[in-house]
Parts: structure tokens; C-alpha cells; sequence
């Protein structure tokens, strides 16, 4: 698996639909939505649709509140546990958890992660409509509106996933990362080291090479996979091509206005 592998799983979600059967429960039947996760989210900015963190946060909450509510119906599909576990019945959601959905609102889940949370949404959005009579938006609407990754998230999940080994986790901080290259990995000093899966570090900000398409020792032509800034549409996951040039000890993107503070290598990668 690469990093653009990653994003492609970020923007190939899809779930499932529900619809009403013979009794008054919404249940799995009625195929497949796709929903891709395209946004940047985190708890400090509001996303690019204008939701604020305290508003995905009601959002969040209103879920818990229709999770727990079914899970006292009998025949619901759904079981809920007063401790910090959420259990559905409904394939593959075993074990999806609060903290699981903390995650999807905070902007710090993995893929699967948020496939799981998109069913809940894809549920209440159903039940809501069918059973309660409501107008309500589309899931992918919901899904743009309150649901997506942040840098960190985006690198800390990918890496994890790829080299079980590192410490790394969706919320470390992007100084930590050249820490844990000077201690254990590698601080690349030229373009020409660079190699996939390294991590760059912006102030501020973090991704992680894809591919190295050439490199000299004074410049690299390289495509960059991350989860960038919520004042773009489609900011989101993605990956694009970028020059790294090298002057006097120090890299930078070319036409990046972000300073570069390293590129490294953590350990555990290899």
C-alpha cells in the first residue's frame, strides 16, 4: 500500500442504504451509497462547508443520543452499551466504538474507521426519513458537511497501518515526528535521500512522500500525499505533484507558502 492508496480509501467509501422493511425497522436491504471523504476537519477551524467544531459536536452528540435511544428497542439492530463502546448488529459495525465516532468528528480517523461511522449516519439518516417523517439531507451531504481527516490524522493512521511498528498515531503532533527522525530514523539532508514514505514537516503542517519521481541533491520532483487546508473545497485527502528544492541546510516546496522544518524518516519504518 502507498500514501495515495490511502487517500483512495478516504474518497472510495461507500455504505450502506437502509430501507424499511414489514416491521417499523430500518434494515439493510436497499444497495450501496458512495460517500467519499474529500474534506479537511479538525477541532480547531471550522470545515469548509462553515460547520464549527462545537457545531459538528452537536451532530455528534445527536447520534450518540439516536444510538442510544434504538439500542433500548427491541429488534432495533442495535445494541448500546453505557460504557465507551457502541455495539451494532449490522455488519461490519461489531465494535465500532464512541471513541470511534469522537474520532470521525475530530478529524482523526482511518478509513475503516469512518466507514463505520458513514453507516451510522446512513441509519439515522433512514430511520429519520422513514420512520420519523423528516426531511433530511443526503448521507454524502452529511458526510461533506461534518466528516473528514486532518493532517495528522491523515499521516499518523497511514503510517500505523502500513508499519505497525512505529509509534506514531493519528494525533501526534508534526514536531514529534522529527524528534523520533533524530532519535531512531533519519533526517534527510538532501534530495537526492529522499524516499517514499518519508514525512515532511511543515510549521504547522505534515505529509508524506508518495513517490520520488527524480531527484538530484539539489532538487526533487516528488508527489505528496496529505490532508490539506480546510479554506480549499475538495482540500481534504490528495495527492500532488511538488518540487523540493535544497538551499543553504533548508528544503522547501516550491510555490508552497508553508515553511518546511525537516523531512525525516521515524523509526520502524524499515
Amino acid at each position: 500500500m502507498t500514501a495515495a492508496d490511502y487517500v483512495k480509501l478516504y474518497h472510495g467509501i461507500n455504505v450502506p442504504r437502509f430501507t424499511q422493511q414489514e416491521s417499523q425497522w430500518v434494515l439493510f436491504g436497499g444497495g450501496f451509497i458512495a460517500t467519499p471523504v474529500t474534506e479537511y476537519s479538525n477541532t480547531r477551524h471550522a470545515m469548509y462547508s462553515g460547520y464549527s467544531f462545537s457545531e459538528r459536536w452537536k451532530f455528534y452528540e445527536n447520534l450518540i443520543n439516536f444510538c442510544k435511544a434504538r439500542g433500548k428497542e427491541k429488534g432495533s439492530g442495535l445494541k448500546w452499551s453505557n460504557g465507551p463502546n457502541i455495539v451494532c448488529s449490522w455488519l461490519p459495525m461489531h465494535g465500532f466504538t464512541r471513541k470511534d465516532m469522537q474520532n470521525s468528528i475530530e478529524g482523526k480517523a482511518s478509513p475503516a474507521v469512518l466507514t463505520q461511522m458513514i453507516q451510522v449516519v446512513s441509519y439515522w439518516v433512514s430511520y429519520q426519513s422513514l420512520i420519523e417523517g423528516k426531511a433530511m439531507s443526503t448521507v454524502p451531504q452529511y458526510v461533506n458537511d461534518y466528516l473528514g481527516v486532518d493532517c495528522n490524522g491523515f499521516v499518523g493512521n497511514y503510517l500505523k497501518a502500513k508499519y505497525p511498528g512505529v509509534k506514531c498515531k493519528h494525533s501526534t503532533p508534526e514536531e514529534q515526528y522529527l524528534v523520533w527522525g533524530k532519535y531512531g530514523g533519519t533526517i534527510r539532508k538532501s534530495p537526492a535521500g529522499l524516499a517514499a514514505d518519508d514525512v515532511i514537516v511543515f510549521d504547522g503542517h505534515i505529509a508524506v512522500i508518495n513517490k520520488v519521481i527524480l531527484a538530484t541533491e539539489k532538487e526533487a520532483l516528488v508527489e505528496v500525499s496529505e490532508s490539506r487546508t480546510r479554506k480549499m473545497k475538495k482540500g481534504g485527502p490528495q495527492t500532488n505533484p511538488w518540487w523540493i528544492r535544497h538551499k543553504a541546510g533548508v528544503f522547501e516546496l516550491v510555490d508552497r507558502d508553508l515553511e518546511v522544518k525537516g523531512i525525516c524518516r521515524i523509526g520502524g519504518m524499515d
